[in-house]
C-alpha cells in the first residue's frame, strides 16, 4: 500500500513538472491563463449559476487541455524529425490548429453564456 501511495505521489508530481513545464515555456499558455482568470473573475461579478460555472470551467479547460497536448506534439516532433519536413510542419500545424478551435469554441461558448448576462446588467 504505501508503494502505491509512493507511486501516486510520483505521478502527481510528473503531473505537475508537465504543468510547470508548459507555463514556463510556452508563451500562449500565459495568453490562456490570463484571459481564462479575467473571465472567472468576471463571472463571478456576473454571479454565474453553478451550470454556468461549470460550463465555464470546460470551455476554459479545454484550450488549456490542447493547448498542452499542442506542446507535447511539438516536442515529439521535433524529437522525431530534428530537421525540417513537410510532415512534421503539417503535425504541428494540425496540433496548433486544434488550439485554435478549441479557443474559438471557448469564445463563442463564453459568448453565449455572457451576453445574456451583461444585457440583464445595463438593460
Amino acid at each position: 500500500m504505501k508503494k502505491r501511495l509512493q507511486r501516486l505521489q510520483k505521478s502527481f508530481g510528473y503531473a505537475g513538472n508537465g504543468i510547470s513545464h508548459a507555463l514556463l515555456t510556452q508563451p500562449n499558455m500565459w495568453i490562456h491563463a490570463f484571459i481564462g482568470t479575467c473571465t472567472l473573475i468576471f463571472a463571478w461579478i456576473l454571479n454565474f449559476s453553478s451550470l454556468q460555472w461549470v460550463i465555464l470551467v470546460i470551455l476554459i479547460s479545454q484550450v488549456f487541455i490542447l493547448e498542452m497536448v499542442n506542446t507535447v506534439a511539438e516536442i515529439v516532433v521535433d524529437l522525431a524529425s530534428p530537421e525540417f519536413s513537410d510532415l512534421a510542419r503539417s503535425a504541428k500545424d494540425v496540433a496548433a490548429g486544434a488550439v485554435l478551435f478549441a479557443a474559438a469554441s471557448a469564445v463563442i461558448g463564453g459568448a453565449i453564456l455572457f451576453i445574456p448576462k451583461l444585457l440583464e446588467v445595463f438593460l
